[in-house]
């Protein structure tokens, strides 16, 4: 036998606790088996004592090489999917696997699942729906036995939890600017959606109708705590059979499975101009004009719903507007009642139009201001 430590007497139970990490000693070529315990006093010890059986309790000392998950649920706070253990490379002291989450790679939260070593594959499933903590980061793996887990740094893999948005913009609007047929252009506006946690941008898309299916991507837009916008350039011309702009809320797992779309309103003017007008001033007094004006319609009337008559500038630009007469006489006329030449008109311009606006360019015809001397 070995001295481990020798107790002066006090009156009550004599007590030792024996140090962290203290050798067990080898006598006679073996491990000490047994601790002994003898009253003694200075002549010796006593010739018989008593013994307990010394069980070196130890847990594993290799954890496992790594642990792997990925989350497959795409509702943010919950998880989904497998987590795959690679063993220890020696299992010679280990009976278990455990599994815990936890708030860093050394530091565990919350226990999961044990899973006895002859497991195989070593892998464990959450149920798709299952709670991932608040404040988890990690999964974390450990060996372990009958006498405890491991204390060395455990395989540990940080988490994604995976969460689609779950928040729709309010809404979408869309004003087109290209007054060309079958083209659009303009700014969509995005009224941002309530809350923004889980969004990064908003994508756009055509749309067949207000809930789909999609068609092709039309922009995105980060978000960013305001209302946004995207932009679509001149002349441009969207997939046909796909009459809405849908807006779907994004982040890098996805978008959200339904959004907010708007009808595309193809605004248009004519493209077909009046075939003549004409005007006889029959007001003979300088700078005062007054007649019939005579316009003939065009062509090809399909987009008109309307003409205006203007007075024009030299370069044949609209200063005032005269009147407006509907599409669907055949013969346009109007009195122009006695009155002031405006300053500078030189022409009077016909445009024609529809109820979105008016075409850029018309038809002129030079005013001939009649007049006769006053003395």
């Amino acid at each position: 036998s070995v001295l481990l430590v020798a107790i002066a007497k006090t009156g009550n139970d004599p007590r030792y606790d024996i140090p962290l990490d203290t050798a067990i000693p080898v006598i006679g070529g073996s491990a000490a088996s047994h601790l002994l315990a003898y009253s003694a006093n200075g002549q010796g010890d006593s010739a018989t004592g008593t013994s307990v059986p010394l069980v070196d309790r130890h847990v594993p000392v290799q954890g496992p090489v790594a642990v792997n998950f990925q989350d497959t649920n795409y509702q943010h706070g919950k998880v989904g999917g497998q987590a795959t253990i690679t063993r220890a490379s020696s299992e010679s002291d280990v009976t278990d696997y455990a599994l815990y989450w936890g708030t860093s790679a050394n530091n565990s939260l919350l226990y999961i699942a044990i899973l006895p070593k002859a497991t195989s594959p070593l892998a464990y499933t959450f149920a798709s729906g299952a709670d991932f903590p608040a404040t988890a980061t990690h999964l974390l793996a450990f060996t372990m036995n009958a006498d405890g887990i491991q204390n060395s740094r455990p395989a540990a893999v940080a988490v994604h939890d995976r969460g689609l948005p779950e928040e729709p913009a309010i809404s979408v609007q869309f004003v087109d600017g290209d007054m060309g047929v079958g083209e659009i252009s303009g700014i969509v506006t995005i009224e941002r959606a309530v809350d923004e946690a889980l969004i990064t941008y908003y994508a756009v898309y055509y749309a067949q109708g207000p809930s789909g299916p999609l068609g092709s991507f039309v922009g995105s837009v980060a978000a960013n705590g305001q209302n946004v916008t995207v932009l679509i350039p001149a002349d441009t011309r969207p997939p046909v059979g796909y009459g809405y702009l849908h807006v779907r809320t994004a982040n890098a797992d996805g978008f959200m499975a339904t959004g907010v779309s708007c009808p595309i309103v193809d605004r248009i003017v004519p493209t077909h101009t009046a075939t003549s007008i004409d005007f006889y001033d029959q007001n003979v007094v300088l700078d005062q004009l007054g007649g019939l004006i005579t316009v003939s319609p065009a062509s090809d009337e399909t987009l008109i719903t309307r003409y205006g008559i203007y007075f024009a500038d030299v370069w044949k630009q609209a200063l005032v507007l005269i009147v407006e007469l509907p599409q669907g006489m055949a013969e346009l006329n109007y009195t122009l009642p006695s009155m002031t030449r405006p300053a500078g008109a030189q022409y009077l311009l016909v445009l024609t139009g529809s109820a979105d606006g008016f075409m850029a360019n018309g038809l002129t015809a030079l005013i001939e201001d009649r007049a006769v001397p006053q003395e």
